[in-house]
């Protein structure tokens, strides 16, 4: 039995140990990146700090509220765990969701069979469409607090009505979803079907139906998504003035923020690498400010060396007493792609 701990243990070290070797050789772990932050350990630490409460505790809090009202009996504690068990697997797997399989994954698996791979995925799609909404509203607020200096810029302009527009669209289809519903049929869900890229609006219409009785939970949720995405915008803006060399306003980066956040859900890169630099290099120089791309690299460090934190969790990890040694309903693949898919 100990000489199973111990390979189980030897194996999940190897595993860590490439994961790091392969960062590194590949160039994802940007050395000369990383150097910036070790010359200004006050401005890092604040950086890390910032994304370490409103990037893993807020955003677990938000998840726990939308699994308990799952019925899941998880503590905080160890959703924590399994966040942060995420944030590891996500700092080499393309996009920024892809670590959501590995929180279905676990959170299936400490379940012991109260939970289902629909309760489980639902809890994810919403709790990323609330993510939506934070960033959104975020940076809808940034545009508005200096609409005369932004309609000025006919590009920043569009940005704006853009986010208006879709957070519009967002309420709407709240309202839509947390209206009551007669016994006639779903005539709401009948037309997204029929929309472009109905099925994802169906999966995540049917998703926010499921909290219909647990309505406090998403305006909770919406309200600690709005808060963690403001930590992750300070943090970018804290460590801005590194790559850029200039005092950013903070207008500027919490505009630039969300939409170049957003961009990092397409699946081409680990944390967004490639397509994140391109639209923070967008972003930032329509508002004047110089080397987004650079500014984005130095989010990624610090988002290595919170991921590289979560490779702790997953060494010490142990299932909880009664939890079942494989799963039934959702096999590790399975978890790994489901979520991802139903977000594309």
């Amino acid at each position: 039995m100990k000489l199973k701990v111990w390979l189980l243990w030897g194996v999940k070290l190897g595993l860590v140990s490439l994961i790091l070797y392969w960062l590194g050789t590949s160039g994802r772990l940007d050395l000369s990146k990383l150097l910036l932050l070790v010359t200004h350990p006050g401005l890092s630490l604040a950086a890390l700090l910032l994304m370490l409460f409103g990037g893993a505790l807020l955003v677990t809090l938000r998840w726990k509220l939308l699994m308990d009202a799952q019925g899941s009996d998880l503590g905080l504690g160890r959703l924590v765990s399994i966040h942060w068990i995420s944030l590891f697997f996500a700092s080499f797997l393309p996009g920024s969701v892809s670590g959501d399989g590995v929180k279905a994954f676990y959170s299936l698996r400490e379940s012991q069979g109260k939970l289902g791979k629909t309760s489980v995925l639902t809890s994810l799609v919403v709790d990323r469409i609330l993510g939506l909404a934070g960033l959104i509203f975020l940076g809808l607020l940034a545009f508005l607090a200096t609409w005369k200096q932004s309609i000025r810029n006919y590009q920043v302009e569009m940005l704006g009505l853009l986010m208006a527009g879709v957070f519009v669209a967002l309420a709407l289809f709240l309202a839509l979803i947390m209206r009551r519903q007669r016994e006639a049929g779903d005539r709401v869900g009948e037309l997204l079907a029929r929309l472009p890229m109905g099925g994802f609006l169906v999966k995540v219409y049917q998703g926010f139906r499921a909290y219909r009785h647990h309505r406090m939970a998403l305006v909770w949720g919406f309200i600690l998504s709005f808060l963690g995405q403001g930590f992750f915008a300070l943090a970018v803006w804290v460590i801005t003035p590194l790559s850029c060399g200039c005092d950013a306003p903070v207008s500027a980066v919490f505009l630039a923020t969300p939409l170049g956040e957003l961009s990092t859900v397409i699946p081409v890169g680990p944390l967004g690498i490639g397509v994140g630099h391109g639209a923070f290099e967008y972003l930032f120089a329509i508002q004047g400010l110089p080397h987004g791309a650079d500014t984005f690299s130095l989010l990624i460090a610090v988002r290595v060396v919170l991921g590289l934190i979560g490779g702790l969790p997953y060494l010490l990890y142990k299932k909880r007493d009664g939890a079942p040694s494989e799963l039934s309903e959702l096999s590790s693949e399975e978890a790994c792609t489901a979520n991802g898919d139903a977000l594309k």
